[in-house]
């Protein structure tokens, strides 16, 4: 198993949140580019959470990135 520290930004607070993403044999995520999809995921939910839901923050979305 591999791990890797990221920080997820809010930028409707202009905030920093550290977060652990794992892949391979024991984490439940097979690879690099999943765990990095369920991180972008993530930072989408916190955002959301903590900005107000449809702020449409993320990659792809047209909103903050």
């Amino acid at each position: 198993m591999q791990c890797i520290q990221n920080a997820m930004f809010v930028w409707c607070t202009g905030e920093f949140y550290h977060d652990t993403v794992c892949w391979g044999e024991g984490s439940g995520t097979a690879t690099y580019q999943q765990a990095i999809a369920d991180e972008i995921h993530n930072s989408q939910l916190l955002t959301e959470y903590i900005c107000g839901q449809g702020t449409g923050s993320g990659w792809g979305t047209g909103g903050p990135n």
